[in-house]
């Protein structure tokens, strides 16, 4: 919920000065690693919400057949969820090659290797 409700701006600078300092990490792990731990709590909602967007009777009806909890969530529940979770994912991946300019304020080139 932190990573989520901060800027990514302020996570790339907090991951370069801060904690970059402390593990003498470079521009590039920094900025990767800010990407990667903001999409990260994004994408974790959104495959929590595909999975609770099932009806729970899907699970009862797999749990009835005899199936295990992993067994039903792997050949019911996740197949449908993934449906559901497909559209705001690659919203998600897009908005992260939108935001990767922003390591440019670190000197590192983003993607477009412009300016």
């Amino acid at each position: 919920e932190i990573i989520r409700g901060t800027p990514l701006l302020v996570q790339i600078f907090i991951f370069y000065f801060f904690i970059g300092t402390v593990l003498s990490l470079d521009r590039f792990t920094a900025g990767v690693a800010s990407l990667a731990v903001f999409t990260a709590a994004y994408v974790a909602e959104i495959v929590r919400s595909g999975i609770q967007s099932i009806p729970p009777g899907q699970m009862e009806a797999a749990r009835s057949l005899g199936m295990t909890y992993v067994q039903a969530m792997v050949n019911v529940i996740l197949p449908q969820a993934f449906k559901r979770t497909l559209p705001p994912m690659a919203g998600q991946f897009i908005n992260l090659i939108k935001d990767s300019s922003l390591v440019s304020v670190i000197s590192i080139t983003d993607l477009t290797k412009a300016g």
